[in-house]
């Protein structure tokens, strides 16, 4: 992920309003993995003005993102930025394409929609993803995929293997403890918890 300077942009901009990080106070652009973790974000709008909004170009996989506040434009490129947050949702950029990031606890969980032929149309479909770490590859949610993942942790892949028995039980919820049932059993199986808050 490139480095580029924030301060500098807003300046050449005219002064876009928002240029430091800023306590989740609004909506805006995550710049680093570790933003997300600190819930700071640059360049803010505030999704209840109709003018301000994030434009993410997705036709034709665009691989530039536009930011409209206070009547200013701005354009960055998706590769050097780490997401977004908008209307309350975090976002990944991954492959010019956004992941809304559905729970950081653990590991990083992923909802991407999918098109899929339904009939004589196509319907959307929620597809799960996971990450190791906030900037690592983002990977098919899947038993097989996770057993790979943490092939060095014996008690998860055990506990995987004795409580998920096919790919559709990793989409269950679990309402007393919040949290997607996999995450549960990962944080419970797992002896060092990653700090991501230390991720740059």
């Amino acid at each position: 992920m490139k480095k580029f300077n924030i301060l500098l942009l807003g300046a050449l901009l005219g002064g876009f309003s928002v240029a430091n990080a800023q306590v989740n106070t609004t909506d805006g652009i995550y710049v680093k993995p570790a933003d997300i973790a600190r819930h700071e974000i640059s360049y803010a709008i505030n999704p209840d003005k109709k003018t301000d909004k994030i434009v993410l170009n997705n036709f034709l996989n665009g691989s530039r993102i536009q930011v409209i506040s206070n009547g200013q434009k701005m354009e960055i490129n998706k590769n050097e930025i780490f997401g977004y947050r908008y209307r309350q949702q975090d976002y990944r950029l991954y492959n010019n394409s956004p992941y809304q990031i559905v729970d950081t606890a653990g590991f990083y969980l992923y909802s991407h929609d999918h098109l899929v032929q339904e009939g004589k149309g196509y319907a959307t479909i929620k597809v799960l993803y996971f990450s190791v770490s906030p900037n690592s590859e983002l990977i098919r949610l899947t038993v097989n995929n996770l057993d790979k993942a943490y092939s060095n942790n014996d008690k998860f892949r055990y506990a995987l293997e004795s409580e998920f028995h096919n790919d559709n039980d990793l989409t269950a919820y679990d309402n007393y403890a919040r949290m997607y049932k996999v995450k549960h059993v990962f944080l419970n199986n797992t002896p060092e918890k990653p700090l991501y808050s230390q991720v740059k």
